[in-house]
């Protein structure tokens, strides 16, 4: 059986979320989805950091000990910074980034689970602007 290991991602993975978020003038939604669980933007390094808790959190409930942790010797700090990027980029490092912090009962946190929500959105607005998509037969 071939298994998947779960990883600590990377500060630029989290940063491009965030800062999608933050700046996409088209879309108000995922600013609501989050606000519903407590976060009021400009979201930056207090959401990065709950995401970053969060996939340790995720690490130590697949690994035990050997998972990083913000307070353990093996973590390291997490940074915010800007990471202007498509659409379509933010929904592949988010779809990443719920990959990584899935393990133990994490998925039922409610920033896990506001975060998902945004992701399916994120996929339909993608989805609905393909040619093949316009193409495809309606009803």
């Amino acid at each position: 059986m071939n298994t998947m290991s779960a990883f600590l991602c990377e500060d630029k993975t989290i940063n491009q979320i965030i800062s999608f978020i933050d700046t996409d003038s088209e879309t108000s939604w995922p600013k609501g989805e989050l606000a519903e669980i407590g976060f009021i933007g400009p979201y930056g390094q207090e959401l990065g950091k709950a995401m970053f808790n969060l996939n340790c959190r995720s690490l130590a409930a697949r690994y035990s000990e050997d998972a990083p942790n913000e307070s353990g010797t093996k973590a390291r700090p997490y940074k915010f910074q800007h990471e202007l990027c498509t659409r379509l980029q933010a929904y592949k490092s988010l779809r990443c980034f719920l990959y990584q912090a899935c393990e133990g009962d994490t998925d039922n946190e409610p920033l896990y689970q506001a975060l998902d929500k945004i992701a399916n959105r994120w996929a339909g607005m993608i989805v609905s602007r393909l040619p093949a998509y316009e193409k495809a037969e309606w009803g």
